[in-house]
């Protein structure tokens, strides 16, 4: 859910504005249920099981001091060069996410996995991202979160996604409605065309994009991640022709 949203910017959303996704969006109960009936006949990619670990390179602790100053930070090189490498080999197709279905958050989205739970089986057919997935989940990462932000906060992850974006996709300048500044969201983008209008997720100062105060141009084993304070507003504007963007999004709470 998001609040704060401009009833202004939120009206150049409407058709004819975008008419390719809102076409797609008026097709979702069809794409869906086609995505679903590709995941039941075609046999999922058979990759090989990740031997290695994930892990997050140290240039996450390089950004403490910027999310101590800021209550928001970006990084570069992410993921240990190797992992990454394994990551971007076995990255699911289309099929696997969930179609898009509103037109002011606008990707597909799916492989949801709530930790608390057993991670289901359709992750595990990509051992690389199930690898990602319960490194994110880890005591050893909370207990990196909780150096980093410097707060001293016990964490746990209540949420892992992945998401696909492409020409036209956007997301509104809001507040998350779990307005909570002891909740931190990462969005790792996984690979992505990169420069302007590319879907790097920017922090803002107002609702309307005009108050720009950092988009990632770099899209490709980076990072951005913030608390859900309600000192700024996060979103991106609709991305050029040509480009794309998937990201691992993690979240998490105060135990």
């Amino acid at each position: 859910m998001a609040k704060g949203i401009s009833k202004k910017l939120e009206k150049t959303y409407e058709f004819p504005n975008l008419a390719h996704l809102h076409f797609l969006i008026k097709l979702y109960p069809i794409r869906a249920k086609i995505r679903s009936l590709h995941r039941s006949l075609f046999a999922a990619p058979a990759f090989l099981g990740y031997e290695g670990r994930a892990e997050v390179s140290e240039t996450f602790e390089h950004a403490s001091e910027r999310y101590h100053e800021n209550r928001w930070a970006y990084c570069e090189n992410f993921w240990e060069l190797k992992f990454h490498t394994c990551l971007l080999k076995q990255l699911p197709d289309k099929r696997f996410l969930n179609p898009i279905s509103t037109i002011t958050k606008s990707y597909d989205r799916g492989l949801f996995w709530d930790p608390r739970t057993t991670l289901p089986k359709t992750i595990e057919l990509f051992p690389a991202l199930a690898s990602a997935y319960r490194f994110l989940a880890s005591d050893e990462f909370l207990q990196r979160i909780c150096a980093v932000s410097g707060d001293s906060i016990e964490r746990g992850c209540y949420q892992i996604l992945m998401t696909r974006a492409y020409w036209g996709s956007s997301v509104i300048p809001h507040i998350d409605s779990q307005n909570d500044p002891t909740r931190i969201n990462f969005i790792m983008f996984i690979d992505g065309t990169g420069g302007d209008e590319s879907g790097g997720l920017g922090i803002w100062g107002d609702n309307e994009f005009k108050e720009l105060i950092f988009e990632p141009k770099i899209l490709r084993n980076t990072c951005i991640f913030y608390d859900m304070s309600e000192a700024f507003y996060h979103g991106f504007k609709p991305m050029r022709r040509g480009t794309f963007r998937w990201t691992i999004n993690a979240a998490y709470s105060k135990k």
